[in-house]
């Protein structure tokens, strides 16, 4: 991914869908703005094929975990969470 003012990344390049991750070596993936430890979210590929999702807000008192099956609701679920998150910070650069 590109980088881009203040180590943010745009939240379409972002959002990814856990199936474009080669299944080998890459078991997950965490996004969290360098400036702003407060807050993440996760995407684990379990060992049968499913996916666990977390986000955690510390600021919000956010903490959920889910497990997933479905690509696309993942990738909408999280862009949501995440454009939530963006409002809040007033905007990513």
């Amino acid at each position: 991914m590109r980088r881009h003012r203040a180590g943010r990344i745009p939240l379409v390049e972002a959002t990814v869908r856990p199936r474009v991750l080669p299944l080998k070596g890459n078991t997950f993936v965490t996004i969290n703005p360098a400036d702003d430890p407060a807050w993440y979210a996760s995407i684990s590929l379990l060992d049968d094929d499913t996916y666990e999702v977390e986000r955690r807000d510390a600021r919000q008192r956010i903490h959920d975990l889910t497990t997933e099956t479905d690509h696309g609701h993942i990738a909408k679920d999280l862009t949501i969470w995440l454009a939530g998150r963006h409002q809040r910070e007033g905007g990513v650069s």
